[in-house]
């Protein structure tokens, strides 16, 4: 993996941007960030030819390698969270983050056989999954196409009612069942209590309406039982859960109500353009969000749920001390990252 062919743009105050910048070693990358002092670096593929001569050769210019990425971003939550809009994130809907989070690496790890997944959080509102394994960095475009495709069980944008849509003719899908394994351990706790996510009529209606054609009988039958178990979100979850399992859909189908629920709220929401693209230009770890000062930690996986965004390094506070903990983590990726090469 040559370094100098290593893409990298600069944003500098005034938003001025920087691309197809490149660097002989660390060295020469350590003395532009002095001279340029930018307010963001982002970094992009590895190209077939320095990325400085790119208006030279642009017929004969293109990436030859690039880490897979997933970018998970809240604010496409919007529709199944209470507590916050848009870009705002808090303890309360973060764990919408960490299961997703823990989706990806399973199914990453476990079905894709990937080992080097390094979890990012981007300073502001979501994380990034660098998928390093040398397999990943190798991927074509097709390939990458074909595995943002697989993740794509969210259809559609926020105005549509129902986004996930299981085949009720055949049993679910292995990567289906290891996600619904995840969120189950969770989706109480941040669906019933933490978002109250049926506190009042109309976002039980909304759940209600996720019945689909193929389950039309069963909505006045939750209409009518949620009715009379609305004093709490836990009462009308356990009527929902109860009239949905005693409920028969016809013969040779199943009754997927429950797992789409499940899936719609909490299933990763993916900006697949990230994932398909090798050009695309990404934060580095341990940058300073621009628009919140945050510095974009590493997460330790296997402890992301208790990632507290309030002890995440500002750049007001920021001390050597508070970042030791995530620089820890980024060293042991790199370790094993390198002793794989």
């Amino acid at each position: 993996m040559r370094f100098v062919n290593r893409e990298f743009s600069f944003t500098l105050p005034g938003d001025i941007y920087i691309r197809y910048l490149s660097f002989e070693d660390s060295l020469d990358f350590k003395h532009a960030l002095v001279k340029k002092l930018p307010i963001k670096i982002d970094a992009g593929a590895i190209y077939n030819i320095n990325p400085k001569l790119h208006r030279a050769f642009p017929n004969d210019f293109k990436p030859i390698q690039r880490e897979l990425i997933f970018d998970v971003d809240i604010s496409d939550y919007n529709d199944v969270r209470t507590c916050c809009t848009e870009s705002q994130i808090c303890q309360k809907c973060w764990p919408l983050m960490s299961i997703g989070a823990k989706i990806l690496n399973s199914i990453l790890t476990k079905e894709f056989g990937f080992k080097h997944l390094l979890f990012v959080f981007s300073g502001r509102r979501g994380f990034h999954c660098w998928v390093c394994d040398k397999e990943a960095r190798l991927l074509t475009a097709e390939a990458r196409r074909a595995i943002a495709d697989y993740f794509a069980l969210i259809q559609g944008g926020a105005n549509l009612v129902k986004r996930v849509e299981l085949d009720a003719t055949k049993p679910l899908h292995p990567m289906v069942t290891k996600a619904l394994n995840i969120i189950d351990e969770q989706f109480e706790d941040l669906m019933v209590d933490k978002q109250d996510f049926l506190s009042n009529d109309h976002l039980i209606q909304n759940v209600i309406d996720l019945t689909g054609d193929e389950n039309k009988d069963l909505q006045p039958r939750l209409q009518a039982n949620c009715r009379l178990h609305k004093s709490s979100s836990q009462d009308c979850w356990n009527a929902i859960k109860k009239t949905s399992q005693e409920h028969r859909p016809r013969r040779g189908r199943y009754n997927y109500f429950l797992q789409e629920v499940k899936l719609q709220h909490c299933f990763p929401r993916l900006d697949t353009h990230v994932t398909r693209g090798m050009n695309h230009l990404l934060k580095l770890p341990f940058c300073v969000h621009p628009k919140t000062g945050n510095v974009c930690v590493p997460i330790d996986i296997k402890a992301i749920d208790g990632f507290r965004l309030e002890q995440v390094p500002n750049i007001k506070d920021l001390t050597r001390e508070k970042l030791d903990p995530f620089v820890k983590i980024f060293k042991e990726f790199c370790e094993n990252l390198s002793e794989s090469s």
